[in-house]
């Protein structure tokens, strides 16, 4: 799957290179490591942070993919990739909520990228 919609896919763009490394978790659950390298990308350091920016935010996003439209990716995505909460989650809720809307936003982003070019 990796090799098919990431790389021949080309669905962040033309990668170069890649690495990736399969970890589990406690429980026997998969995940991966990777760094990708596209074509044409910014180099943070060179490029300004908009560009940066504008280079993440054209190629990622957080949706579920629309049932009518494509409903293959959405049976996928909705199968797989939702995460379904247990008391464990619950313990931590205020703690990850709070980091989120405290780091994962574009102006901390921005300030982050600015510091490094």
């Amino acid at each position: 799957m990796f090799n098919k919609v990431l790389i021949k896919g080309q669905v962040l763009g033309q990668v170069t290179e890649y690495y990736y490394q399969k970890e589990y978790q406690a429980r026997g659950a998969p995940h991966y490591h990777c760094l990708i390298w596209i074509a044409n990308a910014p180099v943070v350091g060179q490029s300004t942070a908009e560009d940066v920016i504008r280079f993440i935010d054209e190629r990622i996003t957080c949706h579920i993919p629309n049932k009518d439209t494509c409903p293959e990716l959405n049976e996928v995505v909705t199968r797989y990739q939702l995460h379904k909460c247990s008391i464990y989650c619950r313990k931590r809720e205020s703690l990850v909520k709070t980091y989120l809307l405290q780091s994962a936003t574009l102006a901390f982003l921005a300030q982050f990228l600015k510091a490094l070019c």
